[in-house]
């Protein structure tokens, strides 16, 4: 898991507890809460973090979670890397442009492909996702805070989710 991710629930441990948040997370997973952005973590580490991460801020339901937890992470990369949405002048050539942004992150580096776009025709767009951590919920609240940030308004519809037994997550973004 890319540590700009990590950073981003340490962040959102951060909004949520304060510093006595911080303070017991790094009690817990017992070890320093400082991951390079760009460096990619054993999704042990990040399983780790993220578990205590949701105890320490009261959250029982992982969807709940990670959909609490996006727009935190989105501002997190925002505030590290504000050129990545300057660089595409609207919310579809970002989309289209997201595996492509994915890859180039060392995740990506081995050739895995965990987001794909299958379809689209200017205002439309099928994206797949595949993921052993199955984190859907969190890629589609993140779909919706980048469709905030450039002020356009979405509608998702799920056709399939990893989290619901599925090989792979699909979703259908229509630009409204």
């Amino acid at each position: 898991m890319l540590g700009i991710i990590i950073n981003g629930v340490v962040d959102f441990v951060r909004h949520k507890r304060g510093r006595d948040g911080i303070k017991e997370l790094e009690k817990a997973v017992d070890m320093e809460l400082q991951f390079m952005d760009l460096k990619n973590y054993s999704e042990e580490e990040f399983l780790k973090v993220a578990v205590e991460a949701m105890r320490i801020t009261g959250y029982d339901d992982i969807v709940k979670f990670q959909k609490a937890l996006a727009p935190t992470i989105c501002k997190t990369l925002l505030s590290r890397y504000p050129d990545i949405p300057k660089k595409y002048e609207d919310f579809y050539s970002f989309m289209m442009n997201l595996p492509s942004l994915h890859r180039f992150m060392p995740t990506m580096q081995a050739g895995e492909k965990k987001i794909a776009v299958i379809s689209h025709n200017g205002k439309n767009l099928v994206i797949e996702y595949n993921s052993p951590n199955k984190l859907d919920h969190l890629l589609i609240q993140f779909v919706e805070e980048a469709a905030k940030y450039y002020g356009e308004k979405i509608n998702i519809k799920e056709i399939s989710m990893m989290s619901e037994g599925a090989e792979k997550t699909a979703i259908d973004i229509q630009i409204l």
